[in-house]
């Protein structure tokens, strides 16, 4: 695998949801500079860079979604009966949140 492959790859995997250059930048050990060159020049790592911030975006924004509307999670932890390690599970629901945007436009 060549670096430029490997830059790529780091690119999509590490690229933080709202796209910033800090972030990418530290994780390849250069500056932002350096990274807008590489954005600018190689277009296999532009298009990396945007499938990475399109796929963070998303998980940022199916996880608020989850939170907003509620959701149910199974949960596990170990006790002990007679001498015994156990583990226990039960479903834990979470109600849906109100931003706090929100919370005051009933009054």
């Amino acid at each position: 695998m060549s670096n430029q492959s490997k830059y790529c790859e780091i690119a999509y995997t590490h690229c933080p949801p709202g796209g910033l250059l800090e972030c990418l930048a530290d994780v390849v050990c250069d500056t932002p500079r350096t990274v807008e060159g590489w954005i600018a020049t190689i277009p296999e790592f532009r298009d990396a860079v945007e499938c990475g911030r399109t796929a963070a975006d998303t998980k940022v924004e199916n996880a608020l979604s989850r939170v907003l509307a509620g959701y149910e999670e199974t949960v596990e932890r170990v006790v002990v009966r007679d001498g015994e390690p156990t583990i226990v599970r039960h479903v834990k629901r979470h109600p849906p949140e109100r931003p706090r945007l929100l919370k005051g436009r009933d009054r």
